[in-house]
């Protein structure tokens, strides 16, 4: 049986899988009101703890009773590790604020190069509506180092119509502490590796509240100011009268 697909259908499906969505021309989004929202996606936390096994794959030295043993307390480990990281991530960040940080800075390049007036509520009609979510916020650690990940998708849409105008998302990795030497290498030198990553784990459980705070805020600052970039970019390719 043949199935065939009409241009338009084509287009949508290209569209749906695309990352990025540009409609800024046919909308005048330029000079109007709209109201800035944002919001935490209800999958954002999480925790990564990676440790490096013991036992290199092709160790044929060790029985493999050993091996396996050595794998499940390794296993084990980590699951335990995850699980304290996840909890000290969720007690010291407030994801609500990082997702209002990360809508600030898309504001700021909204109101710069769209030239829109931010209303503070939907019974002012605003003609747009820009949203941002907080899609994942995220620790981890592994043989190379301890990591901050924040990613966020911005939004414009057409308040009376529904429809998507713009939309795209940016993630941004902050390096808390990187392992140097011989432990990256861990293809060849697993011990060196395990050892990094329980270093590493250490590092990342040993991180104050505060520390954690700062490093999220900063990161979902600089995610916001991304996909303000990407909006500046778009707004340069727009048709201008006169030109």
């Amino acid at each position: 049986m043949r199935y065939t697909l009409s241009l338009g259908a084509l287009l949508a499906l290209l569209l749906t899988g695309c990352g990025h969505v540009n409609h800024l021309a046919r909308y005048p989004v330029q000079g109007s009101t709209m109201l800035f929202t944002s919001r935490v996606h209800p999958e954002a936390l999480g925790t990564d703890v990676e440790l490096a096994s013991p036992v290199a794959s092709h160790d044929t030295a060790t029985p493999k009773p050993v091996r396996w043993m050595v794998e499940i307390a390794r296993t084990a480990g980590e699951i335990f590790t995850e699980a304290a990281a996840y909890d000290k991530l969720f007690s010291a960040l407030n994801a609500e604020e990082l997702a209002e940080a990360a809508s600030v800075a898309f504001r700021k390049a909204a109101q710069t190069y769209l030239r829109v007036r931010p209303v503070s509520s939907l019974e002012e009609s605003p003609e747009f509506l820009a949203e941002t979510v907080l899609e994942q916020y995220r620790l981890k650690a592994t043989a190379s180092g301890v990591f901050a990940r924040v990613k966020v998708r911005s939004r414009i849409l057409h308040r009376p119509s529904g429809t998507v105008v713009w939309d795209n998302a940016e993630a941004e990795t902050i390096p808390l502490q990187r392992t140097t030497g011989a432990a990256i290498t861990g293809a060849v030198v697993p011990a060196a590796a395990t050892t990094a990553s329980i270093l590493n784990v250490s590092r990342l459980l040993s991180l104050e509240p505060e520390q954690l705070r700062a490093i999220f805020q900063n990161a979902s600052e600089q995610v916001g100011t991304l996909v303000g970039e990407t909006l500046r970019e778009d707004v340069s390719k727009l048709p201008r009268a006169g030109y």
